[in-house]
């Protein structure tokens, strides 16, 4: 693989995969609630994509009546999206008003989402891996950040993001196997990787200080989403955004709570890391 293809370091851009080597960890379900929540916590533009094709996607999760929203904007999808993106570079080269054009504004003038396209998933995997620097370099005015929805198995799109994110947030069940199995297969990207315990419940034997002791994970790169039954409705009914909107405020008393003050707590904890990485490119540049 020739690196110089994958050199995604340059800019003050931070990007950030969203990964796990479980299936089932809830890995986009993550990535959406944290990029909103960052944006209320003061981070700046945001683009979310994905490296693949899924049904339970982030368009699902962040845009409420999906199916009606597709009816209206079909022609859109179909002539705008990570594939096009990637065909138009290979026919006549980058277009940056192109790229703009691709993305949908989930938050004004903060929160952007470049849309899936459905594509054959090897052909899909090929072009976004030979085309992803070009791709990402169209948004670097766009947004100082980008969220990537990486896919789990060994790609070659996510052996590429795994390999040049500043940083990794690794989405994990609360058990031991699913971190015994990271050690021993992943720990090549202990440096840059940041833990959720995905859906946690406080009730259960093996708990975030059972999890922390026992890898010697230390508190700042570790943290939980609980599970929160309204959370998993909105997610499926497109309302991630309101759901959160409208519980950033609630009382100590209130079901959620304990969700969105755990949410927040994690959301600042990844910013932390991300303003020490941005702070030491721009030293390096």
């Amino acid at each position: 693989m020739n690196k110089g293809l994958l050199n995604l370091k340059g800019g003050n851009m931070v990007k950030i995969a969203f990964w796990s080597n479980d299936r089932d960890a809830g890995v986009t379900a993550n990535l959406a609630a944290i990029s909103v929540i960052a944006l209320h916590e003061g981070q700046s533009k945001t683009l979310l994509l994905e490296n693949h094709y899924s049904s339970n996607n982030l368009a699902r999760y962040l845009i409420p009546s999906r199916m009606e929203f597709l009816k209206e904007v079909e022609v859109y999808y179909l002539g705008h999206g990570t594939r096009d993106c990637l065909v138009q570079q290979l026919e006549r080269g980058t277009s940056k008003k192109r790229a703009e054009l691709s993305t949908i504004e989930l938050i004004n003038d903060s929160l952007f989402y470049l849309p899936q396209n459905r594509l054959q998933e090897d052909f899909f995997d090929y072009e976004f891996h030979w085309n992803q620097l070009p791709l990402i370099r169209q948004f670097e005015e766009k947004g100082h950040y980008i969220f990537i929805d990486t896919k789990v198995n060994n790609s070659l799109s996510s052996k590429m993001i795994l390999d040049e994110a500043d940083l990794v947030v690794v989405s994990l069940r609360q058990d031991i196997r699913s971190f015994i199995e990271f050690y021993q297969e992943y720990s090549s990207l202990l440096q840059k990787t940041f833990f959720i315990v995905s859906d946690y419940r406080k009730n259960r034997d093996v708990t975030i200080r059972h999890i922390q002791k026992r890898f010697g994970i230390p508190t700042n790169r570790i943290s939980t989403i609980l599970h929160n039954i309204e959370f998993e409705s909105a997610l499926y009914e497109g309302r991630v955004i309101e759901f959160i909107n409208r519980n950033l405020t609630c009382i100590s008393t209130d079901p959620n709570y304990d969700f969105i003050n755990e949410l927040m707590n994690t959301t600042r904890k990844i910013m932390l890391i991300n303003d020490y990485k941005k702070l030491k490119k721009e030293e390096v540049i």
